[in-house]
């Protein structure tokens, strides 16, 4: 965010771009901070960057002076934006925006009353309203007029004719032949298309298929949320508020009375209080039966097993030993196993909620081309409520095959980028650990070493009690594009103490305005608010000193 540049909220504080910023920074927070760039003076009141400058509430400015610049007073009743060429002094706007994307077209909203967009929109709400859209061959085709609006509309077009008057009636054409009309809407209302028609009232609705050699449709009852349905050779009855229902066909005759019994003869299925199954069949390999009510039964088919609800239930796979085991509805057990070509995948979890829970996931997969090979392993613990671990560590192999071919394609560079990243990688782990004790204690890493140990990339970041005390480590092995990096940051109560070590040089604040810094070259610096003292020693043994923000001594 651009308009917390001046100020140690802005998050990019550690990736600083200016040559010596952390040194010559000027720390009097929270009446003044200064670190190039930026600049604040009781922050959020005066903050001045090179791409914005702000005197809340009274004044701010955005952008840059190459392009254009925003500007804000007493924001948000007055901006002027010169890039989109958007105004207001609030309730007034103006400007010029885009008609289809190419044409442009002034605006004057005079909120929430008067409404005029050249000669598309002129309005003087409620009263008229005149609405052009649809650009097309140089002239608008499609318009809208609404008087007292919403109470009455017009409207015509290219494809159709509408016009409707609340509560009274409603008309609607399309050049396809279709009409929609309804007198007095939405009580009674009608439609016809080249596929059918309908009529709808509140006491008897129907649809009927126009289409020849076509009998479809249905009919309904509304008030008594009954209907029935015919297509083809299918016909459904429902009733008494949807808990009957019959279907009947040619090769088939299903049906259910809520909570009495359900059946469906092609599926071989019988449910009711007292007994019911479910049999095996080639679409549906898994079935069941209970001999007494629901709350007992027997998984059959392609499993086994069964459950006695809600103490036990328990199934398995009769060709793997997949399996999900469930207690007292709060304790579980489960494992799978997935098995493809290249790739296999196995999944275990256990646990009793809310006190504990283990999960352990082992996923492997190899292939051999240009794009490597890679095994990963995931394991997941939690553990008395509050305590928790989490680790994923994963190998990943170099690619064996000959580079891809490199073209104008973006696909193409993107693909070989990838490519040359993992060969000069070489075999690499990455591990992912997440671990606490909420909220005394947390813990983040990510470690990417060679398969010899040979440490590559890592980030961790901890923290003890939430912000009491928080540290951040990064490191990155040197490359063809940046050297290697040696980070380091610790906090105690986010600025009270700050420490921050990066590749040998070091930063500390301490609140409210001491700083010291020392670098690998020799340089040390000591100051408190500011210059009122402030003692620097120089890599050549030169010194610079001030006192009361009087210059002591200078080193040339």
């Amino acid at each position: 965010m651009r308009e917390m540049k001046g100020s140690p909220f802005y998050s990019g504080e550690y990736d600083v771009t200016v040559p010596g910023a952390e040194t010559h920074r000027l720390n009097l927070w929270p009446l003044t901070y200064y670190r190039e760039p930026a600049l604040s003076v009781m922050w959020p009141i005066f903050e001045h960057t090179e791409e914005h400058l702000a005197v809340r509430p009274l004044f701010s400015a955005y952008g840059d002076t190459k392009t254009y610049w925003e500007y804000n007073v007493l924001w948000p009743l007055c901006q002027a934006d010169t890039k989109e060429r958007d105004y207001r002094i609030f309730p007034y706007f103006w400007g010029k925006n885009k008609r289809d994307g190419t044409i442009d077209q002034d605006y004057h909203v005079l909120f929430p009353f008067v409404w005029h967009y050249e000669d598309e929109t002129y309005s003087l709400f409620p009263l008229w309203i005149s609405d052009r859209d649809g650009w097309k061959g140089d002239r608008f085709t499609e318009h809208d007029y609404w008087l007292g609006w919403p109470l009455m509309h017009y409207h015509t077009g290219l494809r159709e004719e509408a016009r409707h008057a609340t509560l009274f009636g409603r008309y609607r054409y399309l050049d396809t032949g279709e009409t929609y009309t309804g007198y007095p809407w939405p009580l009674l209302f009608s439609w016809r298309t080249r596929q059918g028609h309908g009529l709808f009232t509140p006491l008897y609705a129907y649809g009927e298929s126009d289409v020849q050699g076509v009998k479809d449709g249905w009919t309904a009852i509304p008030l008594l949320l009954s209907w029935s349905r015919r297509q083809k050779d299918d016909n459904d009855l429902n009733a008494l508020l949807g808990l009957y229902n019959q279907h009947w066909s040619d090769s088939n005759r299903s049906g259910y009375l809520v909570p009495f019994c359900a059946y469906d003869r092609e599926e071989r299925l019988l449910l009711t209080p007292l007994l019911g199954w479910d049999k095996p069949d080639a679409k549906a390999p898994d079935g069941y039966w209970y001999p007494f009510t629901p709350l007992a039964g027997v998984y059959t088919g392609t499993r086994h097993g069964g459950w006695l609800f809600p103490l036990f239930s328990h199934t398995s796979s009769v060709s793997n030993d997949t399996y999900s085991t469930r207690f007292l509805l709060l304790g579980y057990a489960k494992h799978e196993q997935h098995d493809w070509r290249n790739r296999k995948a196995s999944d275990s979890e256990c646990g009793f909620f809310p006190l504990f829970s283990h999960s352990l996931n082992i996923f492997t997969n190899r292939v051999e081309n240009d794009e490597g090979s890679s095994e990963g392993s995931n394991r997941y613990d939690r553990r008395l409520i509050l305590n928790y671990s989490d680790a994923c560590q994963t190998v990943y192999h170099a690619p064996t095959g000959d580079s891809p071919q490199v073209g104008s394609n973006r696909i193409e560079k993107l693909r070989f980028d990838v490519w040359k990243d993992k060969k000069s990688r070489g075999d690499y782990r990455t591990t992912n650990v997440s671990e606490g004790l909420f909220p005394l204690w947390s813990s983040e890493s990510r470690l990417e070493t060679r398969l010899d140990g040979t440490r590559l990339r890592e980030d961790t970041d901890s923290a003890v009690l939430l912000a009491l005390y928080d540290t951040r480590r990064k490191y990155a092995q040197a490359n063809d594009a940046a050297k290697t990096l040696a980070y380091e940051r610790r906090r105690i109560l986010w600025r009270l103490w700050h420490y921050e070590k990066r590749n040998g040089d070091v930063s500390v604040d301490i609140f409210p305005a001491i700083t010291c810094d020392t670098r690998t070259d020799g340089f040390r610096k000591t100051s408190f608010l500011w210059r009122l003292y402030r003692y620097e020693r120089h890599p050549d043994g030169g010194v610079d000193l001030d006192v009361l923000f009087l210059p002591l001594k200078r080193a040339r």
